[in-house]
């Protein structure tokens, strides 16, 4: 299209909003119909993108076994939202355009039934893949009486009161709407033994949304049977959903405590706890073991502080995870006046999120602490100490680590109650050598670096 500057020198390019405009009198064109159900498209389009965005998402469309169950599985009313072309062919009498990008919405009215076929050989199972893709198609249907296809009757200029029968007289059918729908199928994997099967990846253009599987001799599928694809893009809520204040208000709470607990001797906690917190209050070393992850719901936390001597310990749960930062423990020790915060990620761990007792597992508090130990503090200084071997020729020790980078300084000192005359060292990153001016001996030593 041209744009031309309106009148106040204001330049406005491209596609904008539009409404139609009629004049008394005027003559009725065919695209006072098709152009406004097009920028109707377009509005509904753009607040789509600007709601969830511009990646391919489906709403609804659950799969279920059928009543009474057969190998058949229900897939639910819902709809798809992809990018596609404003137009991808010619629209009434609007041009192809496969420059401008929308989202456009696919609807699923009724309930779709999809067959999963058991595999032949004993032994095997199969997986299906329940796959489903925008689709647009122009269609030919009186929607008031369902008939299809539609002859239309157009305008005979030589006998008006005469209307032609299709085209020119032609009788032919003509197409009445453009059709966002969902297309679906069941992609169906490899057979392999059963345990091994494999779920087929989606077809280009099409998004994974459940995973059907199905063994040998199977006669109905049920709901064992059905699984969520990983990473199926369908909504988990609506916008009222994300925004109402009941939302807000769970979200807040699981980051307040829910409850305070006293807690003097080891035990295993309720997963009741989530949300709560814990006071270790105990002059003895007590252990307490995390309820299970998957018991305590996604982002619920647990706070932890220890008011007595007694050094209180946090043990996770069967093989569940606590993470702090990149790596992954079996437990974490508060001392006396540690904390500690852990928040569940609902299904087989928990994030060290904050207090105290997490650094010792940090990477920047790292270290071993043992006869021969070292220590990292922040802003990269390490410290290593422990007994080293000393003669009169020089004897080679390793350091307990390497410094990465320096060795900015080291000392030495007698082990025992007769020092040697003399001591001596030279360090690299790896270890030292030690010198003495007297028989072989063992020696301590400590060294600076980073």
């Amino acid at each position: 299209m041209n744009d031309k500057p309106p009148p106040g020198g204001f330049f406005y390019s491209g596609e904008q909003m539009r409404r139609v405009i009629t004049q008394i009198g005027q003559s009725i064109y065919e695209w006072l119909f098709t152009r406004q159900a097009q920028d109707n498209m377009v509005a509904l389009g753009k607040l789509t993108a600007a709601v969830i965005g511009t990646s391919t998402t489906v709403s609804g469309m659950a799969v279920t076994p059928t009543s009474p169950a057969s190998m058949q599985v229900n897939v639910a009313p819902g709809e798809i939202y992809a990018l596609a072309a404003l137009e991808s062919t010619v629209y009434g009498t609007l041009p192809v355009d496969t420059t401008h990008q929308i989202v456009k919405q696919g609807i699923q009215l009724d309930t779709t039934q999809l067959t999963c076929a058991a595999p032949p050989t004993a032994g095997q199972s199969i997986n299906y893949l329940v796959q489903a893709s925008f689709a647009e198609q122009d269609i030919s249907v009186d929607p008031t009486t369902g008939s299809t296809p539609v002859v239309l009757q157009f305008y005979n200029s030589s006998n008006p009161s005469q209307p032609w029968s299709g085209p020119n007289n032609s009788g032919q059918t003509s197409n009445t709407f453009r059709q966002g729908s969902v297309a679906l199928n069941a992609k169906p994997g490899i057979a392999a033994a059963t345990g091994s099967q494999v779920t087929p990846a989606p077809d280009a253009g099409f998004v994974g949304l459940y995973v059907v599987t199905v063994a040998n001799g199977q006669t109905t599928i049920v709901s064992g049977n059905i699984s969520a694809y990983p990473g199926a893009p369908i909504l988990s809520e609506t916008l009222q959903q994300k925004i109402s204040k009941a939302t807000a208000d769970t979200l807040y709470n699981n980051l307040q405590a829910s409850s305070v607990n006293i807690i003097t001797a080891s035990g295993t906690l309720a997963a009741s706890i989530g949300g709560g917190s814990v006071i270790l209050n105990a002059a003895g070393a007590t252990t307490q073991t995390l309820p299970a992850a998957s018991a305590v719901a996604a982002g619920r936390r647990i706070e932890f502080m220890n008011i007595n001597a007694g050094t209180g310990t946090v043990s996770r749960a069967g093989s569940d995870t606590i993470t702090t930062g990149s790596s992954s423990v079996t437990s974490l020790a508060l001392g006396a006046g540690d904390t500690l915060t852990l928040e569940s990620n609902g299904t087989n761990g928990w994030y060290a999120v904050g207090g105290t007792a997490q650094l010792s597992a940090s990477t920047v508090f790292g270290g071993s602490i043992s006869a021969n130990g070292w220590k990292r503090l922040p802003g990269g200084l390490i410290l290593q100490w422990g007994v080293g071997n000393f003669n009169n020729g020089g004897f080679v020790n390793s350091f307990p680590i390497t410094f990465p980078n320096n060795v900015f300084a080291m000392s030495t000192g007698s082990n025992s109650g007769n020092p040697p005359t003399t001591l001596g060292v030279s360090p690299t990153n790896n270890g030292f050598t030690g010198f003495t001016g007297s028989a072989a001996s063992s020696h301590y030593f400590m060294a600076i670096g980073n």
